[in-house]
């Protein structure tokens, strides 16, 4: 009783559900991004406790794209 009581409860604070529109808004760039954020990550830092304090990040470009049916091993 009190396990669907919670639930019933939890259920009433969700917000309503939009749809897909929210999604296509996001660039699938910015979603990794915003998800690192929410852990504290901010641009032009390095990833992981191995390289904090190191100072600035290079970005670096990587070859050239895949196209078509070309698998991760082309």
């Amino acid at each position: 009783d009190l396990m669907l009581r919670r639930f019933k409860e939890d259920m009433a604070v969700l917000p309503e559900i939009q749809g897909t529109d929210e999604y296509d808004e996001v660039p699938v760039e910015g979603f990794g991004a915003a998800l690192l954020a929410g852990y504290g990550w901010k641009e032009g830092d390095f990833i992981g406790k191995k390289y904090k304090g190191m100072g600035d990040v290079k970005v670096r470009e990587h070859g050239r794209r895949r196209c078509g049916t070309q698998g991760l091993g082309s």
